[in-house]
């Protein structure tokens, strides 16, 4: 992987100017152009399908009005022939009736039946009865037997008292007929009239309908090419569809849930192998689902066209930049392949290499600023000369003027002796602390140190810290024998220690206590530093240990046991406003040999 980056950066560096010219033209062409397509077709194809679904829904709301319409004469001619006094008549004396009698109540039936039901949209009309089928049956014939046994039947008898429509079926199949019929398909209004009768059973009235008016109603408005209309019950059995031979038949249909939920809406569906708007309207009268689906290819072609015509026009200004690339080119490049060569000559010590200046545009300007180092390019190595013999004399000065840490520790044991010669043995004893802490800090380079000189060094400081406090906080130590060979990383505990007690101790006059215990526990160097002072809150905390709070300690510390322990080294700190702080560091315990 890092070769084949390493080749392709060669590549572009060994490109020339001219060619990398080329590429950035394309590249700011291209780019936006491709960034402007996209987003034109997502902005429009979006737009478009808020629209088409808002428009294909209205439609399909409205062809739902226009069958509940046709149908709702249907339900009343129905009620109707209930309160018919013929009807009624004929259903009282068909027990008793045989022969010419029972074909005169047929007649005088079909007759009132004809009178209510007419139209292309109805198939047949008739009244069963478990003695006599009334009315106009010539379409289909239905043996009264197998009706009263039928899925049909049986739906109606739970709603006695209002008809039902019972959506698109086979009379073949449903009627179990073992001969044809003219219209096997159909959807049917049907509905009890009257009293049950002797046998207990009631008259049922039965008007089939084509499936036809809803090609009729439907067709018309035609959305889209390739779209579909879809009528069916709650279950998914359909009772008209653009194809015909779904009818009929139970289906998954993705939109029925959030039809049943909504009512009237939209959705994007997956249907017959195609990504599809499904535009949906249920019609409560009916207790049906009608919904038109269109193909969402269909709806975008105008956006595919329009993004393609971009297309084009963007081949165009590209090669139009193209063109105006390789003029541009020649105008940079040039002078600056002139400019390339002179360089190369004053690298081989010809200084005396003149360009001539034409126009005043920035590679000119720097064309006119080559020919000024030429002619300045002696002084400046003249120059150079001296500058470097006067680079060392300083170096020389420096050098003599860096304090020698032998000065020091000399310059404070003549401090300490001073101290003592007047008694005064507490500065002699903060002198003697400084001076062991600078030898601790100079002439230690070792990253690791043993814990019982990091405790000697920590000790001096706390010392000096107490005097300058005075009074202001006592320091506990509590540390376990056996662990000063341990191994610890040098300076660990001092960034800590002076949290404590410059952050801590900050508004307390007196009365702080400073813990700092060591001891081993399973193998572990368990180190724990604890304070009763002021405390911090966990989003302060959260910034000090991210080194965005301007203290450095906390987050310098935590790097560097990641760094010397990576993950099996731990640091915890416990704080909260008012209750003090405490910091727990687990290292892994080691002993190591230091020279």
């Amino acid at each position: 992987m890092g070769d084949r980056k390493k080749k392709r950066q060669n590549w572009y560096h060994r490109m020339s100017l001219q060619n990398q010219l080329f590429f950035y033209y394309m590249f700011l062409v291209l780019v936006p152009l491709i960034l402007f397509g996209i987003f034109y077709y997502h902005a429009a194809s979006g737009s478009i399908l808020d629209m088409a679904k808002k428009h294909v829904t209205d439609i399909t709301a409205k062809n739902v009005e226009l069958v509940e319409k046709r149908l709702e004469n249907i339900e009343e001619y129905a009620a109707w022939i209930d309160g018919e006094p013929g009807i009624i008549s004929s259903l009282q004396k068909i027990g008793q009736s045989e022969g010419s009698e029972l074909l005169s109540l047929d007649w005088q039936a079909a007759a009132i039946l004809n009178k209510y039901f007419e139209g292309e949209d109805i198939t047949s009309v008739y009244i069963i009865t478990p003695k006599y089928t009334l009315g106009n049956n010539a379409q289909v014939r239905v043996p009264a037997s197998q009706f009263y046994q039928s899925s049909n039947y049986k739906a109606l008898a739970g709603q006695r008292e209002k008809g039902i429509w019972l959506p698109t079926y086979s009379t073949q199949d449903e009627y179990q007929l073992s001969f044809s019929v003219e219209k096997p398909v159909v959807f049917t209004y049907a509905c009890c009239l009257g009293e049950p009768l002797e046998t207990g059973q009631y008259a049922v009235l039965l008007v089939n309908m084509n499936t036809a008016l809803f090609r009729d109603i439907f067709g018309q408005t035609h959305t889209a090419e390739g779209s579909v209309y879809c009528i069916s019950s709650h279950e998914g059995k359909i009772v008209a569809h653009t194809q015909e031979e779904k009818e009929g038949k139970i289906e998954s249909l993705p939109w029925l849930g959030q039809a049943a939920q909504d009512g009237l809406g939209s959705m994007i569906v997956d249907y017959q192998g195609q990504k599809m708007v499904a535009c949906y309207a249920a019609s409560e009268p009916i207790g049906w689902i009608a919904a038109t689906i269109v193909p969402v290819s269909s709806l975008l072609d105008r956006v595919s066209s329009t993004q393609y015509f971009i297309y084009g026009i963007g081949g165009i200004l590209l090669a139009a930049a193209l063109l105006l690339a390789v003029l541009l080119a020649q105008r940079i490049t040039r002078p600056l392949e002139y400019l390339a060569s002179a360089m190369k000559k004053t690298g081989e010590g010809h200084f005396s290499e003149r360009l001539p200046v034409d126009g005043n545009n920035e590679i000119q300007f720097l064309i006119q600023r080559y020919n000024e180092m030429g002619l300045k390019i002696e002084k400046l190595i003249e120059e150079n000369y001296k500058s470097e013999l006067r680079n060392r004399e300083s170096e020389i000065m420096a050098l003599n003027l860096q304090l020698n840490p032998h000065f020091l520790y000399n310059t404070l044991n003549v401090v300490n002796l001073m101290a003592l010669e007047k008694g005064d043995l507490d500065i002699s004893k903060m002198v003697i602390s400084v001076s062991n802490m600078m030898q601790y800090t100079f002439r230690n380079k070792r990253e690791l140190v043993r814990m019982e000189e990091e405790l000697e060094w920590l000790k001096n400081y706390t010392y000096i810290m107490e005097h300058r406090f005075e009074g202001k906080f006592q320091v506990l130590y509590e540390v376990e024998d056996g662990i000063g060979e341990w191994a610890v990383p040098k300076l660990l505990l001092e960034p800590l220690v002076e949290n404590a007690i410059i952050h801590g101790f900050q508004h307390m006059d007196s009365g702080g206590l400073l813990y700092i215990s060591c001891c081993q526990k399973e193998n572990m160097l368990q180190i724990e530093i604890q304070d009763n002072g002021q405390g911090i809150s966990k989003e302060r905390l959260q910034a000090v240990l991210d080194g965005s709070a301007g203290r450095i300690g906390f987050s310098n510390v935590k790097k560097r046991l990641r760094l010397l322990y990576g993950h099996a080294a731990k640091m915890e700190i416990d704080s909260a406003p008012g209750e003090g702080c405490r910091i727990h560091i687990c290292l892994p315990a080691a002993r190591k040999e230091f020279a």
